[in-house]
């Protein structure tokens, strides 16, 4: 529930900096190192949030449902967050990132519906993470779907790419954060996921544009 709110309250806060002009927020990472914000300085403490990111900028991520949590609060009867992956080069799937965003209530009572009775209690073989939802859904049998996010990043917890990203050592994949869905894509085959080779290069590109 604490994490909703969270979200909840940096989509208001987002769609405030927009109304007022604003071309997005800079958020200070909680884990992330000590220090002040410096501008043209990349930094792991500071996230640049651009409404564009969340809007119609950008490019997506066509990204595999493969597990999901029970919400809580007014979330209690919905799956939310789901856990999302990629395609790695041997056709297995790895994870990317939970999207609890961007949903209407409608939307998450049909998704529930449609997803709870495909879900396992067991990781499928294919699925790559070290993410622990109670709920596992086979990516042959899944969906998928797009989302934007604020950026890539580093993570100790999803595995796209895992062991390729610039610059982080062997044992990180790439995440995407602050994802948030944009729509379902049933024209889409899992097999056409977005490839999680592709992430390393705009993961790249971002550090150059942003360094």
């Amino acid at each position: 529930e604490g994490d909703d709110l969270r979200v909840d309250a940096l989509e208001a806060a987002l769609a405030a900096a927009a109304a007022g002009g604003a071309e997005g927020l800079m958020l200070k990472a909680l884990d992330g190192p000590p220090g002040e914000y410096v501008p043209a300085a990349r930094s792991l403490a500071w996230l640049k949030l651009k409404v564009d990111y969340t809007s119609s900028g950008g490019d997506g991520v066509d990204a595999v449902v493969v597990g999901a949590w029970r919400g809580h609060g007014r979330k209690k009867d919905w799956l939310s967050p789901l856990l999302l992956a990629v395609r790695s080069d041997d056709g297995s799937f790895a994870s990317v990132c939970r999207v609890m965003s961007g949903f209407s209530d409608a939307a998450y009572g049909e998704l529930t519906a449609r997803l709870t009775p495909l879900a396992r209690s067991t990781r499928p073989s294919s699925v790559s993470t070290r993410d622990t939802p109670p709920m596992w859904f086979d990516p042959a049998a899944s969906e998928v779907w797009e989302v934007k996010g604020a950026e890539l990043s580093a993570s100790r917890v999803h595995t796209a790419a895992l062991g390729r990203v610039p610059g982080a050592g062997g044992d990180r994949g790439l995440a995407l954060r602050f994802p948030r869905f944009v729509r379902a894509r049933p024209d889409k085959k899992v097999g056409e996921a977005k490839a999680a080779a592709t992430l390393v290069a705009a993961y790249a590109a971002q550090a150059r544009r942003l360094g």
